[in-house]
């Protein structure tokens, strides 16, 4: 979300939706629910998987969808 931020992008307080919310960190849930009201992060079956490591592929589609925000 900083990054949007610095691009110009207003961004908003969401409360994330995803099955395994509680386990998202506090200080990530906003952001976390802000990303996924916006469609760019969009989970997996519903979770969110916050203890997860990351691929190269979610990572690259998370990229994908943020270069193709209209900021």
């Amino acid at each position: 979300c900083n990054a949007l931020k610095f691009g110009g992008k207003e961004i908003y307080s969401s409360d994330a939706s995803f099955l395994d919310a509680d386990d998202i960190s506090d200080y990530a849930l906003s952001a976390a629910g802000y990303l996924q009201s916006e469609g760019i992060m969009k989970g997996d079956n519903g979770y969110f998987s916050p203890k997860s490591n990351t691929t190269r592929a979610e990572a690259a589609t998370l990229l994908c969808r943020i270069l193709n925000l209209e900021v």
